[in-house]
């Protein structure tokens, strides 16, 4: 009778603990799977948007340079004095190069480019005033060309005259034969020493990008539009609201370029959905555009409900498993013990307090255990001979416990060495990845030379074949052999120039980037070294009004890697470039470098937004960022942390108050063995 108590209250004590830990495991891990599945289905939705606005922001962006290339080879033609026909040569290698681009034109005021407008009224290319005013765009599969009509008024030539930048036009339709093409427009002024002298530019035909959106589909049932500036769909799934705007509470955020994610009920599939509207900005315009991304909410929660529920299913099968072999326990040793316990219990009292022997019920683990108590009651009654034995047993089992102490040590450690390596792989993952947006940045600025002489050239060409021509017709005059040379000395010269400059580009990103990438050690002039990576880091800074200042003291020659003073240097310059400092304020970043004994000393300063304490007890911890929304990693001020600290022996400190700026002081010997 008191074993069968004994078990049932074992059993419900049990089972009671078993449901109570099941139903609150259940219920915390639902939860949490529920929450971390709609943030990872959000982020996904976030990151898709992104990722589709940046290709139609490449597509405008790369029609934009295509217009600014154009504006930069005019310009220096006129200064050449190269012959007209040059300019519409230009547009129509344009437009063949690039399969986006509809159309290429030009309006240059009157004697704008090289005051003979009198010799070319009506011809190709110009009005019945003889201007240059050229259309080229295509015509099934030809390029024709006719002249601009009703700029007078139009916005896409008084536009970029008022504001005498780069403009984005609004969408608009364009007739060709019988088909409506939707065109975008992207505008380069043609504006020197604050003398406006015309325009170009570049009509993108919109059909591109509605294929980005026609060809995105967001977890399976989601679907983005794009929007223009002035609210008007250039991309919609319904093809029917191409053309159309929206509302304009919506006008009014895609204008100010906002950043949304909100909950709406979606008219297009008629259902509550998750939106993220993002905002794609074009060089200097001042007219963004929206990528809008639409998800039915209950895509977002389904997944993770779905995973719910089968955890909860499988907590009770498990639950119902660990109560039957709970039973089984009982049944099998509790019930055995309990029994030697109540005998224990009864010869205890009527033996005077000695310990007495029991009788074994089985040759189970439990009769094995009657045995070794009747063998300890034997040792404790009659002598202390066998308490050594005891004591080396209890020894004997501390050791095991301390070897799997050691053994799960071990492998605690090599956990955290693999760690170690994944962080340190992420570290030179974005090592690398600066020394590629500095190739971006650099390539960027080969273009404009090479574009130059690979169009002078081509003006070469023609003219060595028109010389040849006349000498076969025999039409050959001293003058047009003075035109000759001239043209040919001025072209070598276009070429000259601007090949100089290619090779003063390259000549400079070759020393930094072979600085980067390797990792050897020898002395070199600091200050002048500094002034190479500020140099190859002018594809980037040029396009801002921020200005670097290197306090110059005294030549100071060092001993390690370049590369790491390459890594610290740059990585806090494009830190303040990007945290510092807001797009409308330009700041100003001093680099002050002085030797003090056998030690240097470099100050960073800025009179950038400065930061928290918060902020600066994290700053140089990987992966913290206060800008990751617009891609920023966590990684760069890790990564200067890191060779200040491990490679150059030395310190690092960052100062800072809320809109007083940020300092960085930096101290490592001079010499590194």
């Amino acid at each position: 009778m008191t074993n069968i108590g004994i078990k049932i209250k074992i059993f419900i004590l049990m089972t009671v603990l078993i449901i109570f830990t099941v139903l609150t495991t259940t219920f915390i891990i639902s939860s949490n799977v529920e929450v971390l599945s709609r943030k990872l289905n959000l982020q996904i939705a976030d990151e898709t948007a992104h990722h589709y606005a940046s290709k139609v922001k490449l597509v405008l962006e790369k029609a934009m340079e295509s217009s600014q290339l154009l504006e930069i080879n005019f310009w220096q033609a006129r200064q050449a004095k190269v012959d007209r026909q040059f300019l519409d040569k230009a547009l129509i290698d344009t437009i063949r190069h690039d399969d986006n681009i509809f159309g290429t034109w030009m309006l240059w005021e009157p004697n704008a480019y090289d005051k003979q407008d009198d010799l070319f009224a009506n011809s190709q290319g110009h009005d019945e005033t003889g201007r240059v005013n050229s259309y080229w765009h295509w015509q099934g599969k030809d390029i024709i060309n006719e002249p601009n009509q009703g700029w007078e008024k139009s916005t896409w030539y008084n536009n970029p005259r008022k504001r005498a930048k780069e403009t984005l036009e609004q969408p608009y339709f364009y007739q060709v034969s019988d088909t409506k093409v939707l065109l975008i427009s992207t505008i380069q002024p043609i504006v020197h020493d604050d003398v406006f002298y015309g325009v170009i530019g570049v009509d993108v035909d919109l059909a591109s990008l509605q294929e980005i959106v026609n060809n995105l589909t967001v977890m399976g049932t989601g679907f983005s539009t794009l929007v223009a500036n002035n609210g008007m769909y250039v991309a919609h799934p319904d093809k029917a609201l191409i053309g159309q705007t929206v509302n304009e509470a919506e006008i009014s955020s895609i204008q100010l370029g906002q950043y949304q994610q909100k909950f709406v009920y979606a008219d297009a599939i008629e259902e509550l959905s998750y939106q993220v509207s993002i905002p794609i900005f074009v060089g200097e315009t001042a007219t963004p555009w929206a990528f809008i991304v639409t998800i039915p909410l209950k895509k977002i929660v389904s997944s993770g409900d779905d995973i719910s529920q089968t955890i909860f299913y499988i907590s009770i099968i498990s639950g119902l498993i660990m109560l039957i072999t709970l039973l089984a326990f009982v049944e099998r040793f509790i019930a055995p013990i309990a029994k030697i316990t109540a005998q224990f219990k009864a010869a205890v009292k009527t033996n005077e307090g000695i310990i007495p022997y029991v009788q074994p019920s089985s040759k189970d683990e439990v009769g094995q255990l009657a045995e070794t108590f009747n063998l300890m009651a034997y040792d404790v009654n009659n002598s202390h001979e066998r308490l050594k034995l005891v004591n080396d047993e209890i020894f004997k089992l501390n050791a095991e416990l301390e070897g799997r102490v050691k053994s799960r040590t071990l492998e605690l450690e090599r956990s955290l060495e693999q760690q170690q390596s994944m962080q340190s792989q992420l570290v030179e993952s974005e090592k690398m990845a600066s020394l590629g947006r500095l190739v971006a940045g650099v390539a960027h600025e080969l273009n404009t030379p090479i574009g130059i002489c690979v169009t002078a050239n081509s003006l070469l060409l023609d003219d060595i074949i028109k010389l040849k021509q006349s000498v076969i017709d025999g039409d050959l005059t001293k003058n047009r052999i003075k035109q000759y040379y001239d043209s040919t000395i001025e072209t070598g010269k276009l070429i000259e120039f601007n090949l100089y400059r290619a090779s003063e580009l390259i000549q400079n990103f070759k020393m930094v980037s072979v600085d980067v990438s390797s990792n050897s050690t020898y002395t070199f002039n600091l200050i002048e070294y500094i002034h190479k990576v500020l140099k190859s880091l002018h594809p980037v800074t040029s396009k801002t009004k921020h200005h670097i200042e290197i306090i110059e003291r005294e030549e100071i020659e060092v001993t390690c890697d370049p590369g790491d003073i390459s890594q610290i240097v740059t990585n806090i310059v494009m830190n303040a470039i990007t945290h510092a400092f807001t797009a409308t304020k330009p700041g100003n970043i001093t680099i002050d470098v002085v030797r003090k004994n056998d030690d240097i000393h470099m100050e960073f300063k800025d009179n950038g937004v400065g930061m928290t304490n918060a902020i600066i007890n994290n700053v140089f911890e990987p992966f913290f960022t206060t800008n990751r929304d617009n891609g920023g990693s966590g990684l760069g001020m890790h990564i200067v942390y890191n060779i200040v600290v491990q490679k150059l022996r030395g310190t690092i400190k960052c100062d800072s108050d809320v809109s007083e700026g940020a300092c960085y002081t930096i101290i490592f010997p001079i010499k590194r063995e």
